[in-house]
């Protein structure tokens, strides 16, 4: 015969570890959205009026939470430079890390000139010196006095005169736009609170399916 008190404190310490061990992992989700919502806005906010060189529309909406395991989320990006077979490179981190870019094949990158270079076919970008010729734009080289870079001038027509649309150099440091490790950790510091009120709803909802089952 087993006591009904007993039966109470064993069915009552059960709940309790299932309730902590979901609150635990809702809330973990919960956090890694939170960070995310925070990178979105970020995203949108830091870029400003260069959205048409780096795309930051798409970039914000790249951004998403992927669930790795029970309780194991990552916030990153599907915006990933493709070259070749092989080599992909994550946008959130090269703006995260800021490193300098360099291009081995052609020895330089070309940056275009905010309101001067002509915008892709696709509207959300600008469009990079091949696209362009491909536009039928005509491109010219004009180097630039006492600096390691070159102006790439383009015109429409032969009756126009050149205009500066890119600035050649042979390599660029990347602005750092996000500090991913510092917006992670500002998120985390909440866990044990988002835990904590996971748990209350749980066990509200408990109670309240209790006492409709008794009424």
């Amino acid at each position: 015969m087993k006591a009904k008190g007993f039966d109470d404190l064993a069915e009552f310490t059960i709940d309790a570890e299932r309730d902590g061990r979901f609150a635990a992992q809702e809330a973990v989700r919960r956090v890694a959205q939170a960070s995310a919502r925070e990178l979105r806005r970020l995203a949108r906010q830091n870029f400003g009026a260069e959205w048409r060189v780096w795309d930051a529309g798409s970039l914000s909406k790249s951004i998403r939470v992927k669930r790795i395991a029970p309780g194991h989320y990552r916030v990153d990006s599907k915006a990933i430079y493709v070259k070749g077979r092989t080599d992909e490179v994550n946008l959130l981190w090269v703006f995260d890390q800021a490193p300098v870019v360099r291009s081995g094949r052609k020895k330089g990158v070309s940056i275009p000139i905010k309101g001067r270079a002509p915008i892709a076919r696709n509207g959300r970008r600008y469009a990079w010196p091949s696209e362009a010729e491909a536009m039928g734009w005509d491109l010219s080289f004009a180097p630039i006095r006492g600096k390691d870079a070159v102006l790439i001038l383009g015109r429409r027509n032969s009756r126009e005169d050149p205009v500066p649309l890119y600035i050649w150099k042979p390599s660029v440091k990347m602005p750092k736009r996000f500090d991913l490790d510092a917006l992670h950790t500002k998120h985390a510091a909440t866990l044990d609170e988002v835990w904590g009120r996971n748990v209350d709803s749980r066990q509200l909802r408990r109670a309240a399916r209790d006492i409709r089952k008794g009424a």
